[in-house]
């Protein structure tokens, strides 16, 4: 089974949140905004079927700009499914430090293909952090670190969530910051070029 082991880690404190997650809760949300986006500039018409595929990197530096080409062929290929997670060189429990999001649509034959950081998912980090915020877990001005490790293997607990929650108080504010990678040449550039974010209630 492929899943996704999500967890949040605080800068002082550790780990405050771990939970397991299907992978379209964690990559859907933002794969149907790409491809709706898409839509809207007029790349394709409004209806047209699409696959999508998620792979996983573990390198240091990400392209900072998207690829779209046609392919027909290869926009038809039958997938299991519309969401699908493709290891490059097999499932591994580390975390990825970014991943490759690539977008099919089969009647046009465009592929659009780009590298995202982790804090991208913002609609799935949101959700987590306004729950942690109301629980008294994380309070305002907190910098925490966000985790995903894709796995396949038997061990996924969609059920059990783990979370730390301390004495202190707070609300409305998180800093999110990226794992420190290593520099990179253009027009290739390491996730950490482009900042922390910054995430409201």
């Amino acid at each position: 089974m492929t899943y996704c082991r999500v967890s949040i880690e605080h800068t002082t404190r550790g780990r405050v949140y771990k939970k397991d997650f299907d992978p379209q809760h964690v990559f859907g949300p933002l794969v149907r905004a790409f491809a709706s986006e898409i839509v809207r500039q007029g790349g394709i018409s409004d209806g047209e079927h699409y696959t999508s595929i998620i792979i996983p990197r573990y390198e240091d530096t990400l392209l900072t700009n998207p690829v779209v080409e046609v392919d027909q062929a290869r926009a038809q290929e039958p997938r299991p499914s519309w969401l699908n997670i493709d290891f490059q060189n097999g499932p591994t429990a580390h975390p990825l430090t970014f991943f490759t999001m690539e977008l099919r649509f089969q009647e046009s034959g465009l592929i659009y293909r780009q590298d995202l950081q982790i804090v991208n998912l913002d609609y799935f980090w949101s959700n987590i952090q306004t729950a942690l915020l109301h629980m008294r877990v994380l309070q305002s001005g907190d910098v925490v670190v966000p985790r995903i490790a894709v796995r396949d293997d038997d061990e996924a607990d969609y059920a059990h969530e783990d979370v730390q929650i301390p004495a202190p108080e707070g609300d409305s504010l998180i800093e999110l910051v990226e794992i420190e990678p290593a520099s990179a040449d253009l027009p290739r550039q390491s996730p950490a070029h482009f900042g922390a974010v910054e995430v409201q209630e």
